[in-house]
């Protein structure tokens, strides 16, 4: 089996293993495992949580200050296309170059 799936590295596992993986269409001994030859392990993800985070909550304002206000310069379609796009700097665009300027206030609105 080591030909069929030569960029995967197959391991005996103790123990039995009550799935069957495929490889290329072919079953593999109950006792073989396919492991990413990367060695990514998802415990990595922990500390980049809160920038995940982050990332989800721009994006998501981004998306509902599209929706609801008047944008500049692209149509709201192109924008929402942008900021799904590219992440995360579509909404970092679109926060400093789409989104439309209120009225300023003046010193008479003060009085």
């Amino acid at each position: 089996m080591v030909g069929c799936c030569a960029p995967l590295i197959q391991l005996a596992v103790r123990g039995s293993c009550s799935t069957r993986a495929l490889c290329h269409g072919n079953p593999l001994k109950e006792r073989e495992v396919l492991v990413n030859p990367v060695n990514f392990d998802t415990s990595m993800l922990l500390p980049l949580m809160p920038v995940l985070v982050l990332v989800a909550v721009l994006i998501g304002w981004s998306l509902v200050d599209i929706i609801r206000r008047p944008v500049e310069h692209l149509p709201k379609w192109a924008w929402v296309l942008i900021v799904l796009l590219a992440v995360p700097v579509g909404a970092v665009i679109y926060i400093i170059i789409g989104r439309a300027q209120g009225e300023r206030l003046r010193d008479e609105d003060l009085r």
